[in-house]
């Protein structure tokens, strides 16, 4: 070693105070040492200095070997595992205050451990000729470890090329394997002016570029065709950027590849779920229900705003269009059974000239019946919902209209417009006009018009009919209104043909038919005016009035006048419906006449001529009163009511049957259960109420029988069996039954039978019945022969009896049993009686006649009074019991019954 002279080194190693144990530290001198110089150890300070007269302050110390070999300069320490070899520049400040240099060579630094360049306070700079590469060997799987010393999160390693500007100024190579950037925090790369370039096998494939404009960063592909992919580990290409400017979210069409975007307040606010080949967005969490499904929240983000917006600024281009080939689902499906007081679908249209709001056109040729827009309200208790209103603000044009409803069907039969009812109610549809211009109504006003266009032989599209609905009087509580049915006449003038106007008169419309004197109103069906009259219209002329199968209803007056010489009938009614009435009269008469014939100028001919000839079961005339009004009345009255016509009857029944029936039947039913007096079947008012005059004779009869059977007795010599009165009463066996065959009542003449039986050898030998007063009745016979006597035999196939009080003692037919409580029973039944099964005491008996001689038999303890004064039976009463037995007589004049006889059964009586 040599130090530009010569030096020695005294002792050995020692422990110094300015560096480890032992170190050398060499401390530099004078700059150049031109004398001897001593290479000095010095115990106090532990260092190895230089000294001699030849150094001075701001010297330099070279060590310079001239050999030309391996290790011409070595520094070794070999003295143990601690030790270290240091060169330490002291106070050195620059750049270059230790500075290893090699001019021809490099430098190699070699460690068996890691090698460490630390600077605490400035950087580690490798710098290299252009052309030259800074190379760092790694022997085995040793790293290369950059580790400055200095305070924790301030350390920086730098690398960093301060001139060159080629594209790989500083480069990082690994030719045989990879090269990995692994750090605890960020690894940043940082291009101020170019890009960051991604390459493979020194082609660029893939750029980042972060200066074109500010604020944007660009990833690129370098390489014209090819594809930019983001890949999963597993070989799933999960998005393609392809180079025919498509972006593709899983090509390969994998089932386990969703995508999804969050929102701020949605974790799947933009979903596909590839499995189900379904998007959703918005607030949805499970699976998408639909191929696109969108949902907003009720709150936060996604429920402050629109669901779907589509903003549309292409003037001239669809905004939405769906193309659908469904056949059995529908297209658009929309379920807001939510909505309360919004609108499920809301449409404006302000800027409209030509175009429309709404056009739904279906080109099918299926005849099947179908419906192309169907507005239902399907809840029973909504009973406000309108389902369909229009409204127009603005006055149609000539040729406009607010709803048009149009066929181009050539000959069409079916209605264009079908309002119907389907419920099974008995309540049709209802089409209403409303006039409601928020103000007050006044006279005038047209409630609502229908017009009926059509176009003419030059094609002008004409007004040929109208219905015009208007108010009249518009007083609230007295509302008016009027109808008119126009038509178009003459020059095409729609003029009222038919009005019908409201009257102040409650109940009551006045309708007037035609326009002008001269109009001719035909009625071709059945005019009905209900219970109303025709009037102020004059005279109603008709040549004929005929119906085939329809109703001719007439109320009111009506006149049919058949002239003079006419030669034919004035009213025929020609009915051919064998079920149907032929001439009905539905009157509502209270005390006017329904039907009134007055034939007062027919002589020989017959007023009321009905002809029956094909009668089976049926009448002729049937008269029916089902009043239930008590007053007294005749169902049917026939009078001939002329004195003159002496030789009048006025009602005639013929019959020429051969059988077994009555010419005359009356057939009277009684039902009540409570007083009837006076039910007749036959009920005849004879009068005379003329005065005879002298020497002349009326000859009456109530029922005048004239039976003739002179034809009978000849021929086959049959029997004619003729009877002039018949009289049959049957009854009930329960219950009081009162029957007479005849009740006879006869007086105020000077002669006077009830019964006259004249002799037919002489009529003048005669038999007579008479009742007088107080019943007595006289049967006398009368020979018009002088002295001969007239007998009255009684021939009894048997006894004789009279079951009846009688002045003879007689038998009566059956007991009669005296009431519980009557005290004076009557005894006008009979003359033979029982009392009551009661005790009881007798004091009278009723309604005896002079003579009568009565049977008392006791049924239980019955007393009989003696000191009433209509019972002579001794001093003391009479006192029965069950089984005695008492006989009375009657003497009228002194209303006393006499006891004739008692029979007490618990005597001894023999």
């Amino acid at each position: 070693m040599g130090v530009f002279g010569w030096a020695h080194v005294y002792g050995t190693a020692v422990t110094g105070s300015e560096g480890p144990t032992g170190s050398i530290m060499i401390k530099t001198g004078p700059e150049t040492i031109s004398g001897s110089a001593n290479l000095t150890y010095a115990t106090a300070s532990s260092t190895l200095e230089v000294t001699g007269s030849a150094l001075f302050a701001g010297s330099r110390m070279y060590f310079t070997a001239t050999e030309d070999a391996a290790n011409a300069i070595y520094l070794r320490a070999n003295a143990g595992t601690s030790e270290t070899i240091k060169i330490h520049a002291d106070q050195g400040s620059g750049a270059g205050s230790i500075e290893l240099t090699s001019d021809a060579g490099g430098i190699d630094v070699n460690a068996a451990g890691a090698i460490s360049l630390d600077s605490s306070a400035g950087s580690i700079d490798m710098n290299v000729v252009d052309g030259y590469t800074v190379s760092i060997g790694l022997n085995g799987a040793a790293e290369l470890v950059l580790a400055p010393h200095g305070t924790a999160g301030s350390e920086l390693i730098t690398m960093t090329n301060t001139s060159g500007d080629d594209a790989a100024a500083i480069k990082l190579a690994a030719d045989a394997g990879g090269i990995t950037f692994d750090a605890a925090g960020t690894i940043s790369l940082d291009s101020a002016a170019g890009d960051i370039s991604f390459l493979d096998g020194g082609t660029a494939k893939l750029a980042i570029d972060m200066d074109t404009t500010a604020g944007d960063v660009v990833i690129k592909l370098m390489v014209d065709g090819d594809d930019l992919v983001i890949r999963q580990y597993d070989g799933i290409d999960m998005m393609r950027f392809k180079d025919n400017k498509e972006i593709v979210i899983n090509e390969g069409s994998t089932n386990s590849v969703d995508f999804r975007v969050e929102s701020d307040s949605e974790a799947n606010f933009f979903y596909i779920d590839a499995s189900l080949s379904r998007l959703s967005i918005g607030d949805s969490t499970d699976d998408p229900a639909a191929m696109v499904e969108m949902t907003n929240a009720d709150s936060g983000l996604t429920g402050a705003m629109d669901l779907l917006l589509l903003n549309s600024n292409d003037v001239d281009k669809i905004a939405m269009k769906i193309v659908a080939a469904n056949t059995t689902g529908d297209v658009i499906d929309i379920a807001a059974d939510s909505l309360t007081t919004a609108i499920v679908m809301d449409i404006t249209a302000d800027a409209l000239t030509s175009g429309g709001i709404i056009n739904a056109i279906s080109d099918s040729s299926n005849t099947s019946a179908r419906t192309l827009v169907n507005v239902k309200n399907d809840n029973t208790a909504a009973v406000g919902a309108t389902l369909l209103a229009i409204t127009n603000d603005a006055v149609a044009s000539t040729a406009g209209q607010t709803v048009l409803l149009e066929t181009t069907v050539a000959s069409e039969t079916n209605p264009l417009l079908n309002l119907k009812n389907s419920n099974a109610d008995a309540v049709g549809p209802i089409l209403r006009f409303t006039q409601d211009g928020g103000s007050a109504g006044a006279a005038s006003d047209i409630a609502g018009k229908i017009q009926f266009y059509a176009d003419d032989a030059d094609q002008n599209n004409q007004e040929y009919a109208s219905i015009v609905a208007t108010v009249t009087d518009a007083t609230a509580g007295g509302e008016e209104g009027k109808l008119e049915l126009k038509v178009a006449e003459s020059d095409g003038t729609v003029t009222a043909g038919l009005t019908l106007t409201g009257s102040s008169t409650d109940g009551e419309i006045d309708v007037t038919i035609g326009s002008g004197t001269s109009s001719i109103t035909t009625i071709a069906g059945v005019l009905d005016l209900g219970d109303r009259n025709i009037t102020n219209v004059g005279d109603i002329s008709l040549d004929s009035l005929s119906s085939d199968g329809s109703l001719v209803t007439i109320n009111g007056p009506a006149e049919i006048e058949n002239g003079s010489s006419a030669g034919a009938t004035a009213l025929l009614i020609d009915n051919n419906d064998t079920d149907e009435i032929a001439l009905n009269i539905d009157a509502a008469n209270i005390d006017a006449n329904v039907v009134d014939i007055t034939g007062d100028a027919v002589t020989t001919a017959k007023v009321l001529n009905i002809s029956a000839d094909a009668l089976t079961t049926g009448t002729a005339m049937l008269v029916g009163d089902n009043s239930s009004d008590t007053g007294t009345r005749n169902t049917a009255t026939i009078v001939q009511n002329h004195a003159s016509a002496t030789g009048a009857t006025a009602l005639k029944i013929q019959s020429d049957s051969d059988g077994a029936v009555a010419a005359l039947l009356i057939d009277r039913n009684h039902a009540g259960t409570t007083n009837a007096m006076g039910l007749y079947g036959i009920n005849i008012d004879l009068d005379q109420s003329g005065a005879i005059a002298e020497g002349q004779m009326v000859a009456m009869a109530g029922v005048n029988v004239a039976i003739d059977t002179t034809a009978s007795g000849t021929g086959d010599g049959g029997t004619a069996s003729a009877n002039g009165v018949m009289i049959a009463i049957t009854g009930d066996t329960t219950g009081n039954q009162n029957h007479t065959g005849l009740d006879i009542t006869v007086g105020q003449g000077d002669t006077n039978y009830h019964i006259k039986c004249k002799s037919d050898n002489d009529n003048a030998d005669i038999f007579t019945i008479y009742t007088g007063a107080e019943g007595a009745t006289e049967l006398k016979t009368d020979d018009s022969t002088a002295n001969a006597a007239a007998h009255i035999t009684l021939n009894a196939d048997g006894a004789v009896k009279i079951p009846g009080p009688v002045a003879f003692t007689g038998t009566s037919g059956t007991f009669v049993t005296f009431g519980s409580s009557d005290t004076s029973p009557t005894v006008r039944a009979g003359s033979l009686f029982k009392t009551h099964a009661s005790t009881q005491t007798l004091v009278d008996f009723d309604n005896g006649v002079q003579g009568q001689m009565i049977t008392v038999i006791s049924t239980a303890a019955v007393t009989y009074d003696a000191s009433s004064a209509n019972l002579n039976c001794g001093a003391n009463d009479i006192v029965t019991a069950d089984g005695d037995c008492t006989q009375w007589v009657y003497e009228s004049g002194a209303d006393i019954w006499y006891m004739v006889s008692f029979m007490d059964l618990s005597d001894n009586l023999s």
